[in-house]
């Protein structure tokens, strides 16, 4: 009866032992899982910030004045490529009237020289 009851005492602190193992493994994956639903989520920025509130703000003035700075220079190379394509297009309008006049030229040379009228008769 004694081998019995210490056993069944060492079955128990086994069984203890084991489930004691099984729970810290579950607790410390509904740590993890809660801690990447936070960082999926964006809870964890406001965390931060609590804990590092100088690094975190200058980081933010940061992205704030980069982001500034790309808006400028997206600007800028915007109007650059619609200013160039506008005189693309005016310096097409002008090789077209150049072709246009050097044919007028060349149709007024090989004009005949009766077509011209004298001034003395």
């Amino acid at each position: 009866m004694a081998s019995d009851t210490e056993q069944t005492g060492g079955d128990s602190n086994l069984s203890k032992a084991v489930w004691h193992y099984i729970s810290v493994g579950v607790l410390w994956l509904g740590l993890m899982l809660t801690g990447l639903a936070f960082e999926r989520l964006g809870l964890t920025t406001s965390y931060l910030t609590g804990i590092l509130p100088g690094e975190v703000n200058s980081l933010r003035t940061q992205v704030a004045e980069l982001e500034g700075n790309n808006k400028d220079l997206t600007h800028d190379r915007d109007r650059a490529a619609k200013t160039r394509n506008t005189l693309e297009v005016e310096v097409n309008k002008l090789k077209r009237l150049q072709r246009e006049l050097e044919a007028e030229i060349d149709a007024l040379k090989a004009a005949p020289a009766a077509m011209v009228t004298p001034s003395a008769s």
